[in-house]
């Protein structure tokens, strides 16, 4: 296989440097998306950032400070890996106290369609801290003879290439923005995607539109008018890139919705793609009526930042973010209408109902799972209780010899997956809790050392473990993990 190109975009960050500074594990972000050729050749996009603050910084030879990093990603097929690659990362070179970067990273890789799974592991060569995760693709399924619209890639900029990279595509640099959300430090939002197969469903040289617009999430009226055309001629692969400025978007979910049209203005294709905005100095909460609400009868700041905060486990980054600025200032009326509206985005006939319908599910997940100061909301296992509901099934091993208290929850059905599992463990013997130690719910923790950790050093007479590939320490709790009871 062709060695991917690698491609380190430096982005400023708000820290410095030092070589005693002590590291935390890597902090990162991934994404993909998918793409086709005109030749029917799919292949996956692989986006990273490497926080740069999150990694150990060494005196090199230059007697500045540097920072490395060893990569590995796996794509696996069933039980087979059919694609792999393992690459190091290194930072640019700092002066101590220097402001340092986050670097990021772009590969495509060539699939056919199927399903998939994608692995990563990422060690930082310092002092070999290393964090891994393995994920569950979305199916990769291009038509041949189907129009259709490949994935719509967010991005941070996007400009005309001068030179040939991997962060170029169609002509243009697209510097990708890995979350899809917009702070308000990033004033323009940037789209990538690309039309398929229209000359098959389409006379030849026929001329149609493509229409983009951004609009509130779950409405179709455009937003600020924020709305653009293009007019194309049916091909194998049309391109499609646009940027739109959104310094005056008010925080909140957003859709961005690209349709092609025919001649007779009949729309043949939609795709959309959600991201989120958090504009804290230009709030549209001045819409927002809240007489004569169950909002406007919460008149106790303290009780209503708890009520708030209490919703952190199903909240979005970006109303996490808004709900910490507006709790802040303390302004009882913009605070009682942040609350409606956000349950209005999650129930608009009747958003005093759902909300009574999670405060009771809150406090259930107080009583169950709070302890000494701490809400349940707070803890690991009330989080995974508020945003995925009660599990189906729950065991609790407290006093199993040679490991901490842990405790297997399972899903039967989750979010479009069957089969989700959840492990909890308490390494303060129950004291401060349980944390999540491993889970097979994507986007969750996935620790393929769960095992080792689990076990409890301190009865097994202070001896040092490493877990080794496929050892297992401890049956039982192996066997409820993966045969929840």
């Amino acid at each position: 296989m062709k060695k991917p190109l690698i491609l380190l975009l430096l982005l400023s960050s708000l820290y410095s440097v030092s070589w005693a500074q002590s590291q935390a594990k890597i902090n990162l972000s991934i994404d993909y998306k998918f793409f086709n050729l005109p030749d029917d050749s799919p292949y996956i996009e692989v986006y990273l950032t490497i926080h740069g603050n999150s990694l150990k910084y060494l005196l090199n030879e230059n007697k500045k400070l540097q920072a490395s990093a060893e990569l590995t990603y796996m794509i696996y097929q069933k039980d087979s890996i059919i694609a792999f690659n393992k690459f190091k990362i290194i930072s640019p070179e700092y002066a101590e106290n220097e402001i340092v970067n986050d670097i990021i990273d772009l590969k495509r890789i060539p699939l056919k369609n199927g399903i998939y799974e994608f692995e990563f592991i990422a060690r930082d060569l310092a002092d070999s801290l290393s964090i891994e995760n393995r994920v569950e693709l979305e199916p990769l399924n291009f038509s041949k003879t189907n129009m259709e619209f490949s994935e719509i890639q967010f991005a941070n900029s996007i400009k005309t290439s001068e030179e040939n990279s991997p962060f170029s595509k169609s002509g243009l640099e697209i510097l990708p923005n890995i979350g899809n959300f917009y702070p308000k430090n990033l004033n323009v939002v940037g789209f990538y995607a690309e039309l398929y197969n229209s000359n098959i469903v389409m006379e030849e040289n026929e001329v149609f539109l493509i229409d983009y617009s951004i609009s509130p999430n779950n409405s179709d009226e455009v937003i600020n008018n924020l709305r653009s055309y293009q007019r194309a001629t049916a091909s194998s692969v049309i391109p499609i890139a646009q940027t739109f400025d959104i310094e005056q978007l008010p925080s909140g979910n957003y859709s961005l919705k690209i349709s092609c049209k025919n001649k007779l203005n009949e729309t043949l294709l939609v795709k959309e793609a959600i991201f989120q905005r958090s504009n804290p100095n230009l709030e549209n909460l001045s819409l927002v009526n809240v007489d004569n609400s169950f909002a406007a009868q919460i008149t106790n700041i303290a009780l209503l930042k708890e009520y708030i905060n209490s919703t952190t486990p199903i909240a979005s980054a970006a109303e996490i973010e808004f709900a910490k600025n507006q709790m802040e200032y303390s302004q009882l009326e913009f605070m009682q209408k942040y609350f409606l509206n956000f349950w209005k985005e999650r129930d608009k006939s009747d958003p005093e109902q759902a909300w009574l319908n999670y405060k009771r599910e809150v406090e259930i997940a107080d009583k169950e799972f709070g302890y000494g100061g701490i809400k349940g909301y707070q803890t690991e296992r009330g989080r995974v209780y508020l945003q995925y509901g009660k599990p189906n099934a729950v065991q609790n091993m407290t006093y199993e010899p040679n490991t901490y208290p842990y405790s297997v929850w399972q899903y039967y059905k989750l979010k479009g997956y069957t089969n989700r599992r959840f492990i909890f463990y308490s390494p303060t013997m129950e004291t401060l809790g349980y944390q999540l130690l491993h889970s097979n719910m994507p986007g969750e923790i996935q620790n393929r050392n769960w095992q080792a950790e689990l076990e409890n050093k301190k009865t097994n007479r202070g001896k040092t473990y490493e877990m080794q590939q496929d050892e297992v320490i401890n049956e039982r709790a192996k066997d409820l993990f993966d045969n929840p009871r």
